[in-house]
């Protein structure tokens, strides 16, 4: 099955599920596989690692509902921080782990909303975002 199939074929599952959940965790894996594609085209070193990052974590789901929604909302963030910090309570994630997904979440975004370009259907502010700036407060805690 070739790339652009298999995403489809993720797209069309989410979208034909009943539970919210599954159908979050399938965008997130469609939206890993075409940024894995896109970041192998551009040339981008390591691409497979920060794409399994972003994985690892979870975090190519917020990416999924951030792109859904064209930005990235405070409560999805809220959210996923409950959700990390449980995984590093209950050492399913260790600190180094959380902190590079976030850091390659943060790197997508950016690079998503550059393509998108002023307007675009995909805002990310790195500047009075208050979202990405949890995210990134968080990821700095975790250099103990």
């Amino acid at each position: 099955m070739s790339e652009k199939s298999q995403t489809r074929s993720l797209l069309e599952q989410a979208t034909a599920s009943d539970d919210p959940k599954e159908a979050l965790r399938l965008a997130g894996e469609a939206v890993s596989q075409e940024l894995l594609v896109a970041m192998k085209a551009a040339g981008i070193t390591k691409a497979e690692k920060s794409v399994q990052a972003l994985d690892a974590a979870g975090l190519n789901q917020l990416l999924a509902l951030a792109l859904a929604k064209g930005k990235l909302s405070y409560r999805a963030v809220d959210d996923v921080l409950v959700q990390l910090r449980e995984a590093l309570s209950n050492r399913t994630l260790t600190a180094e782990q959380i902190k590079d997904s976030i850091l390659s979440f943060d790197a997508a975004a950016q690079r998503l909303a550059m393509v998108g370009g002023h307007g675009g259907g995909f805002e990310y502010p790195t500047k009075g975002n208050r979202a990405r700036d949890s995210l990134m407060t968080f990821a700095r805690s975790l250099h103990r």
